[in-house]
């Protein structure tokens, strides 16, 4: 590991260096006031500060270590002289992801280092891995997209915001969009059921959120499929009825959400209402609850023989709240664009946060208030 240590007086941290060095890793000591220019040349894995007042002196080291393009985990080692909660506390709330004590051995301090290298490791496999399964989602909503526009009806008209949605061709046309994506997704001809209105509690189900920060408003869709049915789907997709199990039908029911989804955000699209959309969940808690405070509604039932899908859509108002920067997690929904101090533009209006974007807000902008589509779900 590469490892920069960092002192306010001169060999006050040589042992530990000593220690390191021996051990296989490269160490670089600097006095802190030269911190800045070798952190800005090559950042370290692991930095060990020595620090009387962490305000003043980590917060400015981590906030060089943890840089706009930089995503790489890179842990920060505070070393305090005082043994106190406060000490402790001032420590995090600056940036550090552990806190030493300046009278413990070298030892001592060196298995501190041991314990941050296997972090290091852990946290950059998990981020290598979080990068690749963005990438997997953004082309699978991008293929929900392109089989939908041979689904969604293409109309020209002008936004009309708010719940004047209810008043568009897209809303009018939902049944419609739906029945289409279903007889596509399932390879059969599936008809609506007029009428039907009844949800059925044993269903297998998956639901997906849609968010519309410009007009303050959120769609959920969700899927319920009767065991037996789902099952049936699920064999037509592998082709072979040994290989489904509960796993691969509930994937089966997910991706019907997605194409779901794909379907009704093109035709909403084409009439300027730009929904962010989620990622498919399994359905969990009670049915009705889906209809809870829904300003619009629609339950529809499409049936192919003795096999019934029901689909549930739901329209609500969705106002904006503000959080700081350090409290933003995956899934929330940015309602203004959310720019660094000197206006470089880090994430858009009406973005769906991924794990990546969060933490990268989180880390460079932590005490900055960031404005977001309400969801008591996702804060």
């Amino acid at each position: 590991m590469n490892i920069l240590v960092v002192e306010e007086n001169k060999g006050e941290l040589s042992a530990l260096a000593e220690t390191l060095l021996r051990s296989g890793h490269g160490v670089r000591i600097v006095h802190v006031s030269a911190v800045g220019g070798v952190v800005t040349a090559e950042k370290p894995d692991i930095t060990v500060v020595a620090c009387t007042d962490p305000a003043s002196s980590l917060a400015p080291i981590a906030e060089a270590l943890r840089g706009f393009d930089d995503l790489a985990y890179r842990l920060l080692l505070a070393v305090v002289s005082s043994d106190t909660s406060e000490a402790r506390s001032a420590a995090y709330d600056a940036g550090a992801d552990d806190v030493a004590l300046s009278s413990a051995s070298p030892r001592e301090m060196a298995d501190h280092i041991r314990s941050a290298e296997r972090i290091v490791r852990l946290e950059r496999r998990l981020r290598e891995r979080v990068v690749e399964l963005e990438s997997a989602l953004r082309r699978l909503a991008l293929a929900a997209n392109v089989r939908a526009q041979g689904v969604a009806p293409v109309v020209s008209a002008p936004n009309r915001g708010g719940l004047r949605l209810l008043l568009t061709q897209a809303w009018t046309q939902v049944d419609d969009i739906l029945r289409s994506m279903c007889s596509e997704y399932l390879q059969s001809d599936y008809e609506q059921v007029v009428g039907s209105a009844v949800l059925p509690r044993d269903c297998m189900g998956a639901t997906i959120s849609l968010t519309d920060v410009e007009n303050e408003l959120s769609l959920e869709l969700a899927f319920l499929v009767p065991p037996d049915a789902a099952r049936s789907i699920a064999e037509m997709f592998t082709g072979d009825p040994s290989l489904v199990d509960d796993d691969v039908t509930k994937d089966v029911i997910l991706e019907l959400a997605n194409s779901g989804m794909g379907a009704v955000r093109a035709a909403f699209l084409s009439e300027e209402f730009r929904f962010a959309a989620s990622t498919p969940k399994v359905l969990t808690g009670r049915i009705d609850k889906l209809l809870d405070r829904a300003e619009a509604k629609r339950t529809l039932t499409f049936r192919r023989g003795a096999a019934a899908v029901h689909v549930v859509v739901a329209v609500r108002h969705q106002g904006r709240t503000k959080v700081c920067g350090s409290r933003l997690r995956e899934g929330m929904v940015i309602a203004s664009d959310v720019t660094t101090p000197a206006g470089v533009l880090l994430v858009r209006a009406g973005t769906r946060l991924t794990e990546t974007a969060a933490e990268k807000i989180a880390r460079l902008l932590p005490k900055t208030e960031v404005e977001l589509a309400a969801d008591d779900e996702a804060a």
